[in-house]
């Protein structure tokens, strides 16, 4: 995170800023990944957020961003400059990466035996639906019939019922 204090939060230039990648202290090819800039004025309660880390941008969106600085407003927006400066960096530090993350699509690799379990349950469910499916289509052809040794009750009900005019 780089954290940017300016008399204004609109004094500030957020092109250059969404540009940095790497920390800029860190000299050009060693520096450390960016993924917020933190804006705070003494005239801003809450501060701006930029998300730079494009992967990061995408999950978090245009209308999930604006949420962290109300809530370092509400939280620190009472305190003197210095230390809402402080008490606002270390719980962006501390929260919005764990909320980045659960917001993230797993990347890790797939081990094989489970893609190998998870092939093996997806045969046999398109299995079982092949199933269903030719054998509703065969009872819909061939329905079953009654046989004239058939005599439980409800053998009897549906002889009844055939004998019946059909009524909606």
């Amino acid at each position: 995170m780089v954290v940017v204090v300016a008399p204004e939060t609109g004094d500030i230039d957020r092109a250059t800023l969404l540009g940095i990648t790497t920390a800029p202290w860190k000299g050009a090819g060693a520096g450390e990944p960016v993924g917020i800039v933190y804006i705070a004025s003494p005239r801003s309660a809450g501060g701006e957020l930029l998300v730079v880390d494009p992967d990061w941008r995408k999950v978090a969106g245009k209308l999930w961003i604006p949420l962290f600085p109300e809530r370092l407003a509400q939280k620190f927006g009472a305190l003197p400059f210095e230390q809402r400066l402080i008490g606002s960096a270390a719980y962006l530090a501390q929260h919005f990466p764990g909320k980045i993350e659960f917001l993230m699509p797993e990347t890790r690799p797939v081990n094989p035996d489970e893609l190998a379990v998870a092939g093996w349950l997806r045969l046999a469910f398109d299995c079982l639906f092949a199933f269903v499916m030719l054998y509703t289509v065969f009872r819909t052809i061939w329905p079953a019939r009654l046989k004239p040794t058939d005599v439980d009750p409800q053998s009897q009900e549906i002889r009844r019922l055939t004998k019946e005019p059909f009524r909606w």
